[in-house]
């Protein structure tokens, strides 16, 4: 009798297991489903942003929001940037793409206005883009006439 009791103990255990082993099937499934709903959905919203990137800017303005079919992206407002007032030399040089030795030269032979901020020399970006738009425009045909190291001039 004992036999059959363990038996029937291990049948039971062995169906116990069984169904939940199928539940968790069950609820790996569901898992995957919803995941799967949920890639096809971000897939959907990718494509309409692009839709609508490609037809940029919108017909009402940038003030209108972007419908993507699941998720409304806030109102873009595009804000003009003001350039810094003050910039440092090596700020300075890459904005008017010479080299920080030049800066300094130029700086020296007062080609622009420069503030001290303690030990740092800071260029007003005002005077700086002055200077460069008083720069002569570059015809695209060299001169004759050699300069200092023998490169052409213009």
């Amino acid at each position: 009798m004992t036999e059959r009791r363990g038996a029937q103990d291990q049948g039971a255990s062995a169906h116990r297991l069984a169904r939940d082993l199928q539940a968790a099937l069950d609820e790996a499934e569901a898992a995957h489903r919803a995941a799967l709903a949920a890639y096809r959905r971000a897939g959907d919203t990718l494509l309409e942003l692009t839709r609508t990137l490609r037809s940029w800017p919108p017909q009402g303005g940038l003030a209108t929001p972007i419908q993507t079919g699941h998720v409304t992206m806030p109102e873009l407002r595009l804000e003009p940037v003001s350039p810094p007032m003050l910039v440092s030399i090596r700020e300075a040089s890459e904005i008017a793409g010479i080299g920080k030795s030049t800066l300094w030269r130029l700086l020296g032979s007062g080609a622009f206005c420069a503030r001290k901020v303690g030990n740092r020399t800071l260029i007003e970006y005002s005077s700086l883009r002055a200077w460069m738009e008083s720069l002569p425009v570059w015809s695209g045909q060299p001169s004759r006439g050699k300069g200092e190291r023998g490169d052409a001039r213009f």
